[in-house]
């Protein structure tokens, strides 16, 4: 539903549409969070489309106020003939998606080929030029040779976009309760009144060496073969069975992150180094946490 002339490319325009969508807008007192970088987000996929600015966010004068930072972003088509739109708040943790890696899906042909097509960066660069075609189609039409590129780009993207899922956000009562049982659990700090002196019990030196010597690129797949194929060792969902089938492709990155780590280079490992919690209600008015597990 469109409620400007200019939300869609031709004359074809339900008026008295628009005025009703404009008048309940006006009695909610609701304004249009402004799109960054698109204008139409619709397309109907023909030859000579038809786009409309159909996918929109509205929102109340004080929500503008409490976030005057926020930003609204358009990605590509890639997955629908709706643009996605993304919601920047620039004021809370952007939750980052939850994948899970199937591991039948080491036995379906052509498995390998998707695994080299996304590890290399593909998917993301399909993704940019699918954008680009988005960006171009609103003011001119695209070429033939375009239009079945996009086709072919999309309809690859959607092959490789079931490696995607989305994670839940915590709330902010939940982190309250961790914050409380942890601190609780580990107490609070003080100064100690005495101290051993290790150097004065004559203890035997051990020659540690090989703890600090360089991972060897045949240790680390050992360690990898031996890793459980129905555990993922990380929180990026990938379990021990794709590691294992993948090992030719992803082989030499996963060595050099063990590098990395070795020589204390710490970027981009806020990526790795996260954790994720799920809390279950065994009661209807939960007053607390409790860690339950079980032992391998």
């Amino acid at each position: 539903m469109i409620y400007k002339a200019a939300d869609k490319n031709n004359g074809r325009l339900h008026r008295g549409v628009m005025r009703r969508f404009q008048g309940l807008l006006d009695d909610l007192e609701l304004d249009e969070v402004h799109l960054s970088g698109r204008l139409l987000t619709w397309s109907n996929g023909r030859d000579h489309p038809t786009l409309e600015r159909l996918d929109r966010a509205f929102s109340s004068l004080d929500w503008i106020h409490q976030y005057s930072c926020h930003q609204l972003r358009c990605l590509s088509t890639h997955c629908s003939d709706h643009a996605p739109l993304i919601l920047l708040l620039n004021s809370e943790p952007w939750a980052r998606p939850r994948f899970r890696f199937d591991n039948y899906w080491t036995k379906i042909e052509g498995f390998m080929d998707v695994v080299t097509v996304a590890w290399e960066g593909q998917l993301a660069a399909a993704r940019a030029v699918v954008y680009e075609l988005d960006l171009a189609q609103e003011s001119r039409l695209l070429s033939p040779g375009e239009l079945d590129l996009r086709r072919e780009l999309k309809a690859n993207i959607l092959g490789l976009a079931s490696l995607e899922r989305t994670m839940a956000s915590e709330e902010e009562a939940k982190a309250d309760i961790v914050y409380e049982y942890y601190n609780g659990l580990l107490g609070n700090a003080f100064v100690r009144q005495h101290r051993i002196d290790l150097s004065q019990l004559d203890l035997s030196r051990l020659d540690l060496h090989e703890l600090v010597a360089p991972f060897a690129a045949d240790e680390v797949a050992r360690v990898v073969r031996e890793t459980p194929s129905d555990r993922a060792p990380g929180p990026d969902g990938f379990s021990g069975a794709f590691y294992k089938a993948a090992w030719s492709v992803v082989g030499a990155d996963v060595v050099r992150v063990f590098h990395a780590l070795r020589e204390l280079d710490f970027r981009s490992f806020n990526l790795l180094n996260e954790a994720m919690m799920v809390l279950l209600h065994e009661t209807a008015a939960p007053d607390g946490l409790r860690i339950t597990g079980r032992s391998a």
